[in-house]
């Protein structure tokens, strides 16, 4: 009675997806268990009388239900939840239930529905499998968790991805080849996050990997011209934001899909039934608009954040951001910004979740002192612009025409050459030091109120 029970508002269940030939890529399959109200049979005498009884319906072991009982599948379920026995039994095995449930007290048939990719073996290089999670699996992961909080909090990136420690140049040629080929073949961003440091620095490392991915390019499409236009000529490899994806070159295979070189034949005109380039005239159904997006700042832009006299947030960041730690800004007290600009270049859920295990310290410090009020202090916040703007220095990704430099060609003041400093880019490690530092220094760099 005085346990919390959490309700969740399930989103509505999506419709059949299928491609242009008919064929399934994602469908709903409904999904029968077996579940128990635990405390219908908290006397083992009474549980392995139902468990022997159900053991000969379900075709599952005694012992292997009362390892869900009292194991790792227990731990994932509130005591007043009901505990699943068995997954995915059939309509006959539910039936059979139903119909002799005075036999079975406390044992009920449980209906959902799971979301099935036909072609989830294609999402292989994604991070993990995108159909059904067994229950152990599941349990697995979240067994793990300690562990993978643990990897992510001394990664750089907040991943569970952590750079070689070897110097690209003390790797021999052959044995880098065979690294990225390992890196290359694994789910998850390790071709990126877990090669050598050098790749972000140093001309010669870049200029390696790129040229391996771009014959991983070559392979993976049959057209050589295309595969060519494929390849990123313009940046090298992941100094640009890079994208997990899942037989996109392969995609280019098929005899339905088109590549268009806008750059080499550009979009003139939408027009009613499609668009026109320079070259000739299409008829789509949809168009799908991917444009970018004004990084960090542009949401904030567009709600009018007014601060001490009446200051506008945009206005003081007509020209980049400046900010305090990247969560305060001098000037507009009490104002915190979670995944804000100027905050780690990491997996963004971690970083906002060392952003929260700072700013609630320092919530308690305030009211501890008697005060309403905090505002960065002016001189702080040009000190970390500064600190900031250092993160930049000898980084590939200072030149890029990406989010990270603020380069976007669809807006005034972010065209390239026009650095706006975004992000913390030495990571989310060295960013936590600078929180601790903050905070140990009795938060010396905001006026309390």
């Amino acid at each position: 009675q005085n346990r919390r029970v959490k309700t969740v508002q399930l989103p509505a269940m999506r419709g059949r997806i299928t491609d242009r030939d008919g064929r399934i890529l994602a469908d709903n399959r409904r999904v029968l268990s077996i579940v128990v109200d635990r405390k219908s049979i908290q006397r083992r005498t009474e549980r392995t009388a139902i468990f022997e009884r159900l053991s000969g319906v379900l075709q599952v072991s005694v012992p292997d239900m009362e390892d869900r009982y009292s194991g790792k599948t227990a731990e994932l379920y509130e005591p007043v939840l009901p505990l699943p026995l068995a997954d995915d039994v059939t309509e006959e095995q539910a039936a059979f239930l139903r119909e002799r449930a005075e036999d079975y007290p406390g044992v009920d048939v449980q209906e959902s529905w799971q979301r099935v990719y036909r072609y989830a073996p294609l999402a292989s290089n994604i991070i993990g499998y995108l159909g059904r999670i067994s229950a152990e699996e599941m349990a697995s992961i979240r067994a793990r968790y300690d562990d993978i909080f643990a990897a992510c909090a001394i990664s750089p990136a907040a991943f569970e991805h952590i750079p070689d420690s070897r110097r690209f140049q003390d790797v021999p040629p052959a044995e880098r080849r065979a690294f990225y080929d390992r890196l290359y073949d694994e789910p998850g961003f390790g071709i990126w996050l877990a090669n050598f440091a050098e790749i972000f620095i140093d001309e010669q490392a870049n200029a390696e990997i790129s040229a391996y991915i771009a014959d991983r390019i070559r392979q993976r499409v049959k057209d050589p011209k295309i595969a060519e236009q494929l390849i990123p000529k313009d940046h090298g490899f992941g100094i640009q934001r890079l994208p997990l994806e899942t037989n996109y070159f392969e995609t280019y295979n098929r005899d339905n899909v088109e590549l268009v070189n806008s750059k080499a034949t550009p979009i003139e005109q939408i027009t009613a039934t499609g668009l026109r380039t320079s070259e000739r005239e299409f008829e789509f159904d949809i168009i799908v608009y991917a444009t970018g997006f004004d990084a960090f700042t542009g949401a904030y832009d567009r709600i009018d954040i007014r601060g001490v006299g009446g200051q506008k947030l945009r206005d003081k960041w007509a020209d980049g951001p400046v900010t305090y730690l990247g969560m305060l800004v001098s000037g507009f007290p009490n104002m915190v910004m979670l995944g804000g600009p100027q905050t780690a270049a990491a997996n963004f859920p971690r970083g906002s979740e060392i952003a929260v295990e700072w700013i609630t310290p320092l919530l308690d410090h305030m009211r501890a002192g008697g005060n309403t009020r905090f505002d960065a202090k002016p001189e702080a916040e040009q000190a970390w612009c500064e600190a900031v703007k250092a993160t930049y220095q000898g980084l590939l990704m200072s030149k890029a025409q990406s989010w990270i430099t603020g380069y976007n060609s669809n807006l005034d003041g972010h065209e390239y050459g026009h650095t706006r400093y975004n992000i913390f880019a030495t990571g989310g490690v060295e960013y936590a030091k600078h929180l601790r530092a903050a905070a140990e220094g009795g938060y010396r760099g905001i006026a309390f109120s």
